[in-house]
């Protein structure tokens, strides 16, 4: 979860739950000052330690703030750093309680949820609620809105519908490697390989140009894994070398 609008969620909940919080000792409001302070990675959008950090925000959720949109934001960012820890089911009932305390208010709000849901094996239910963001006017447009909806689609294997959300996502942001990726796995299953074909090569034409030395060893990881590790086998990718140094 790169995106920037992630980090500037995660950016702006830390900087809420700060304020709200005074210093003290590392129970209640001065857990919540903690947990806000703890460092993060390069890229502003994970935490260093994702298990102090729901320590942390444990701490603060059971003792801290006493108003609900105080209380809403720690229990969206301890879902975020247990989400880190793949601790999925914690995560959900997490972040369906912040929203239950701060309603829905964006089109991230929905994502992040049905994402959730997605990568617990619940692709209906995230279909569901990505279905919700757009009957309620939050808008379906951008990368990311179709990105999800292609993802979730993929995992319901509604290839053609799949193959329409990373195109149009793709009209958005011509440049994003893994929509190419994704809707070359739905032309391959729809029996269209020149076309899975050519969003692999143009998949691997982007990685190689975006891959930071830091960031090869996890996109080499997620290559090795399924659905993509079949995947460039089948279209005779050697998955060690489908990034280029």
């Amino acid at each position: 979860m790169s995106e920037t609008s992630i980090k500037l969620v995660l950016a702006a909940a830390l900087g809420l739950a700060v304020a709200g919080c005074a210093s003290g000792p590392l129970t209640g409001q001065g857990a919540c000052r903690a947990a806000g302070n703890l460092p993060l990675t390069a890229s502003k959008d994970e935490y260093q330690q994702p298990d102090r950090a729901v320590a942390l925000w444990t701490r603060c959720v059971e003792n801290g703030p006493q108003t609900a949109i105080l209380k809403g934001l720690a229990l969206k960012m301890r879902s975020h750093a247990r989400r880190q820890l793949e601790q999925y089911d914690e995560a959900i009932r997490d972040l369906e309680e912040s929203q239950r305390l701060m309603p829905r208010r964006e089109a991230w709000d929905f994502i992040n949820l049905a994402s959730l849901y997605r990568d617990t094996g619940q692709p209906a239910k995230a279909l569901e609620l990505l279905r919700k963001m757009q009957d309620e006017r939050f808008g379906l447009s951008g990368m990311p809105a179709y990105y999800h909806l292609g993802r979730t689609l993929s995992d319901l294997k509604q290839w053609p519908e799949a193959t329409e959300a990373f195109t149009e996502g793709l009209s958005y942001q011509p440049t994003y490697a893994w929509a190419y990726l994704y809707r070359a796995l739905a032309y391959d299953a729809q029996g269209r390989r020149e076309l899975a074909r050519k969003d692999l090569d143009r998949g691997k034409e982007l990685l190689g140009t975006d891959a930071k030395p830091a960031d090869r060893a996890q996109l080499l990881a997620s290559l090795r894994q399924p659905p993509f590790d079949a995947l460039l086998s089948r279209y005779g990718y050697d998955s060690e070398t489908f990034i280029a140094r």
